[in-house]
């Protein structure tokens, strides 16, 4: 047989058909792609004149050295050309050819040497008549055969000429590209084992210093006794016959104050690096520190003539802040700006009030950032190549911004401005008013600061989730009377400042009223006068039978009323505060281990953690969804009841998620299995995390099974069928339906159809087919609800 082109003339000259193979190589990045290098291979070779088929195989016992995502045990062929239309891949199960090109390429007539991929009924049945001869042209990979490409035509080889010479090319590009791509393959794995092996070396200095952290906690208590007997004891004894006594506890006294002074610093940069606990603050105006850092930072600001302005309106209340810390973030982000910006740009700092914070957004006129990096800034050490290469700098800048933020219990992001330059929006709660004392019931267990700080968690979370900038709490004593505790949106000082003989009785409301609804209420203790009760809401808060107070809640534009959906909202809001407040009144701890205050401190974390799947985009527990969550379950028969404890489910469903790594969740290499494991372990987190908020097993339940797929092959249990419960099987859809829908800062959300599409094709797979139905039924009755806010503030804010 001859080989390596014998007797075919070799009078032939590449073309571009054979160098798009290179092109398209380089558009793709180098980045090894095995399937597209085939597709490519085999267009350009059926396009040629004469060639009826192109067969493209891989060796399985070499893939993996070409593209690490490829998983197929047996040989995997790409048949097109001609006679077969669009090319497919199909499985070889017959292995690799043991008759190869001695020389990476022969040719010769009808058949080819047994075993080598051709189409026909069977990919590998070369019985049959074939149409003329072929061509064989092998690529290696370290002396080892790693592709066969073959080509069969449409009558003899000597009809074709410049065959020989244009096979001969085609192999050594190939070659060059493969061994090309090998060294990327090989670096690019070397890459992802460095990646993973930082990651899991910055897990475990988080433990790290977490342990160290809860370790000189421990320390914490024996120093501060150590210290306090030190000064008991210092003048007890009688210098005369115990001359050096005073000297010892001297000596003792201050080396056990070192070590305890050591120990808080300890404690404060492990808060500062976990966010462990809260920072108390005190009221501030922003704008008053945003106008300090200006000025500090004017010489700067001037030498490069840059125009650095501050844009309030004047209105925006005071912040709960450290003063300290807060001018620190300011001095990093204004600092930051005034960097990057280019001579002659502009800076613009605006401070704008929202629901349950205040706003600060530093614009400016610089380079921006890339969109890659906009998820990555705030990780430690992280510096995008641009900035690398422009400026100096450590990298902790922003992770310190970040700390600082989540101790104020606030929020940080970043996005590119429209028309260029960057936008960072950093957000801390706004001060809430002490309106009256504290019913005695509320204080019983613990004391006045930690009942005062889950209450402002409460008006908080309630303030940003309804959207409303005014709202009070009223709870309820001992004599059933509602006395006003606490209320956001007020002037500095209350218009009626509350004491304990001014208590307000609102006798037996129950669920969520329209003010306008109960016209008999007395106001004479709202502050600020009346309010506008068609703009009003009432919201009970009640336990069982129990009735522990009450919110009112104004909307923030005047005049208009609060819509249904939000309505359904508030009803599910009000069942999850009345069960923290349940916290602070109830006689005995179910939880024996627990103090009262550990017990608020774990209330006070969950809170804040549906504060922040909020703030990250999880749509669940938003008023439309929440509503066509409660219409499918309808649809589907479920009580009152069940519908109720469902709602209640999704507004808690995925806090595990909070507990999950940035680096795995932005991450964009493959997961590894400790990563993985962390993924699916977030379900039971989320169950441990919102433990002070859950009414009961039933609501604990949906939330752990809503990753259960309806074949069996979901987490955590596997259960499959009606084993699953039917809350989870209707919290998988929704949940499903608005992930497809919604839009991330990182891609696109589907269209209503494509989402719907996708629902509809994972039926009796993944999602129950009943629920499916229902759900589709719902949808063309009443429309899709994509209006669900996810953003603070628009993408081109600033300048």
């Amino acid at each position: 047989m001859p080989t390596a082109g014998g007797h075919l003339h070799m009078d032939f000259q590449i073309e571009a058909a054979f160098s798009r193979v290179l092109v398209e190589f380089r558009q793709r990045g180098g980045v090894p792609d095995l399937k597209s290098l085939g597709q490519s291979v085999v267009d350009a070779m059926a396009d040629r004149p004469g060639v009826q088929t192109v067969t493209f195989a891989v060796n399985p016992a070499i893939n993996v050295m070409l593209d690490p995502s490829w998983n197929h045990r047996l040989m995997q062929v790409l048949v097109g050309g001609k006679t077969v239309g669009n090319p497919q891949w199909q499985t070889h199960a017959a292995g690799w050819p043991q008759q190869l090109p001695t020389e990476n390429l022969d040719w010769g007539t009808q058949p080819p040497p047994a075993g080598t991929p051709w189409p026909g009924p069977n990919i590998c049945n070369t019985s049959g008549k074939i149409p003329g001869d072929w061509v064989r042209f092998l690529i290696r990979v370290r002396e080892g055969a790693a592709i066969l490409v073959t080509l069969g035509f449409d009558g003899s080889l000597t009809s074709h000429p410049g065959w020989g010479q244009e096979a001969v090319q085609m192999q050594q590009i190939l070659q060059l590209i493969i061994d090309h791509w090998v060294e990327l393959v090989a670096r690019d794995l070397e890459l992802n084992q460095l990646t993973k092996q930082k990651q899991a070396l910055s897990r475990l200095n988080r433990l790290q210093g977490r342990f160290v952290a809860m370790a000189s906690h421990e320390f914490k208590t024996p120093l501060t006794s150590i210290t306090a007997y030190a000064d008991a004891l210092l003048g007890q004894f009688d210098q005369e016959h115990m001359p050096l006594a005073t000297e010892f506890l001297s000596v003792i006294r201050t080396e056990a104050g070192r070590l305890l002074r050591m120990v808080n610093r300890i404690l404060d940069f492990s808060r500062m690096e976990y966010g462990a606990r809260l920072l108390g603050g005190t009221p501030h105006h922003l704008g008053h520190l945003v106008e300090e850092t200006i000025l500090a930072l004017h010489p700067t600001i001037a030498a490069k003539k840059l125009a650095c302005n501050l844009e309030d309106g004047g209105q925006v209340p005071r912040a709960m802040v450290d003063a300290d810390l807060i001018r620190q973030v300011l001095v990093n982000l204004v600092g930051n700006a005034v960097k990057f910006t280019p001579e002659g740009g502009r800076i613009v700092v605006s401070l704008v009030e929202t629901e349950s914070s205040v706003e600060v957004c530093i614009a400016d006129t610089g380079p921006g950032i890339p969109q890659r990096d906009i998820h990555r800034i705030f990780r430690e050490f992280y510096r995008s190549r641009e900035t690398a290469s422009r400026e100096e700098g450590t990298g902790l800048g922003l992770t310190i911004v970040r700390h600082i933020i989540n101790l104020h219990g606030g929020s940080v992001e970043a996005r590119q401005r429209l028309g260029g330059g960057s936008v960072f929006t950093f957000r801390v709660p706004k001060e809430v008013h002490n309106l009256g004392p504290l019913p005695s019931r509320f204080t019983a267990r613990v004391d006045q600061d930690d009942a005062r700080r889950l209450l402002a968690t409460t008006l908080q979370l309630v303030a940003e989730m309804a959207g409303a900038k005014k709202l009070v709490l009223l709870l309820q004593g001992t004599d059933e009377q509602m006395c006003p505790v606490a209320g956001f949106g007020w002037p500095e000082t209350p218009v009626v400042s509350m004491t304990g003989q001014e208590l307000l009785s609102w006798q037996k409301i129950q669920g969520v009223h329209l003010a306008v609804d109960i016209p008999h209420l007395d106001w004479t203790w709202y502050p600020g006068g009346k309010p506008d009760p068609q703009a009003t809401i009432l919201v009970s808060l009640t336990r069982g039978n129990q009735s522990i107070g009450c919110l009112v809640l104004q909307h923030p534009m005047r005049g208009r009323e609060f819509g249904i959906h939000v309505q359904e909202q508030l009803s599910v809001l009000g069942r999850v505060i009345a069960t923290a407040m349940w916290e602070l009144v109830r006689e005995e701890n179910s939880s024996q281990e627990l103090s009262g205050t550990a017990q608020v401190t774990k209330t006070i974390e969950a809170m804040r953690t549906l504060l922040q799947i909020r703030r990250n985009g999880v749509p669940t527990a938003a008023a439309d969804a929440l509503h066509l969550l409660g219409a499918v379950a309808r649809e589907m028969k479920l009580s009152e009841n069940q519908i109720q404890d469902l709602q209640y489910a999704a507004a808690l469903h995925d806090a595990g998620m909070a507990r999950v790594e940035d680096e795995i969740l932005l991450g964009e290499s493959e997961l590894s299995f400790d990563e993985r494991d962390e993924v699916d372990r977030h379900v039971e987190q989320g169950v441990d995390l919102m433990g002070p908020l859950l009414p009961g097993p039933e609501v604990a339940d949906m939330i752990r099974h809503h990753h259960e797929r309806f074949d069996g092959s979901g987490f955590p249990k596997g259960q499959q069928g009606s084993e699953i419960p039917l809350g989870a099987r209707l919290l998988a859809v929704i949940d499903a339906w608005f992930s497809l829908t919604q839009g991330r800062s990182y891609r696109a959300g589907l269209p209503v159809d494509k989402a719907l599409q996708e629902i509809l094709d994972n039926s009796g797979t993944q999602f129950d087919p009943k629920v499916v139905k229902a759900f589709e039924t719902i949808l063309q009755r009443e429309g899709c609800p994509l209006n669900i806010p996810l953003q603070h503030g628009p993408a081109g804010f600033g300048i």
